[in-house]
């Protein structure tokens, strides 16, 4: 681009102008097409609110840095384990746990209170840990909320809830 403008000096912006052009154009599509497609937390982060506020954490979030964010003055710094990096003790084995098996563990030892999970955000994570929630005793399926243009894809919202338990309260401060 620099040395068509020194080629001509009249018209060579014109190719500085077009390239620019061409970029924002495709930039603007492309942003479109995933603000289609990226799952809105709009939906999500009302629910959370309200089940961490009455159930508490450690929680497991697929957009951990979204409810971060989001839910900054109900959730410390590591009650929120995302999709990413996860290690469980398993103290029959004497082993650190990673990956799919520390989820699994962590599931059945029902160590989160609250779980959000996304096939959008790591979709090799989001089947192993829903059936590892449906089939653990005490977690609900207590929310779902449709991605768009996804098809069949679903945020699924969980809850542990021992039988016969009422949810405890959490002591800190909660946004209104």
């Amino acid at each position: 681009m620099a040395k068509a403008a020194d080629v001509n000096r009249d018209k060579g912006w014109r190719v500085s102008a077009a390239a620019a052009g061409i970029i924002v154009f495709g930039g603007v599509a492309q942003a479109g097409a995933s603000f289609n497609y990226w799952p809105s937390s709009a939906q999500m982060i009302p629910v959370m609110r309200s089940l961490i506020r009455t159930s508490g954490c450690p929680c497991l979030a697929s957009e951990q840095g979204v409810a971060y964010y989001y839910l900054a003055p109900l959730v410390r710094p590591g009650e929120m384990t995302g999709p990413f990096s996860f290690g469980y003790w398993d103290n029959i084995t004497h082993q650190l746990l990673t990956g799919i098996p520390a989820y699994r563990m962590a599931i059945q030892h029902h160590f989160f209170h609250v779980a959000e999970i996304d096939p959008a955000e790591k979709p090799g994570f989001f089947t192993p840990v829903a059936a590892a929630l449906a089939t653990t005793r005490g977690y609900q399926l207590v929310a779902v909320i449709p991605i768009p243009g996804s098809g069949r894809g679903r945020i699924e919202l969980w809850r542990f809830e021992p039988r016969g338990h009422q949810h405890r309260r959490r002591s800190r401060a909660s946004p209104s």
